[in-house]
């Protein structure tokens, strides 16, 4: 269900560098991070739990391995966003591209300073 809802939270001019999905203490869920923002999608029958989330309240992420799954969690000043994960791939881009992103950003806010 979150796949199909997608295209309604990105823009048209927005590319998708990152995406990991799975469970969460709640169901399922997906983190996709754009070229703008991060956005956390729980969607269900009759309920969506959605989140967008941009580069400067990034506080960090962090990958737990255990077993053959991982949990991502996405850790920002509001709150924390985990997400048990079985593909490695997914979760090694989408780690990839959220750490180049945030250094991008504070880099960006060092030269305005």
């Amino acid at each position: 269900m979150e796949a199909q809802y997608l295209p309604n939270l990105v823009d048209a001019d927005e590319h998708i560098g990152g995406i990991v999905y799975g469970l969460y203490p709640e169901g399922f869920a997906v983190l996709v991070a754009t070229d703008k923002k991060i956005i956390f999608l729980d969607k269900k029958p009759l309920f969506i739990n959605e989140d967008e989330i941009t580069y400067d309240v990034v506080s960090g992420i962090s990958v737990e391995h255990a077993g053959i799954g991982s949990t991502v969690t996405l850790h920002t000043r509001i709150k924390d966003y985990p997400i048990r994960a079985y593909n490695s791939k997914c979760i090694h881009n989408f780690v990839r591209f959220i750490e180049s992103k945030c250094l991008a950003y504070k880099h960006l806010q060092r030269k305005e300073i």
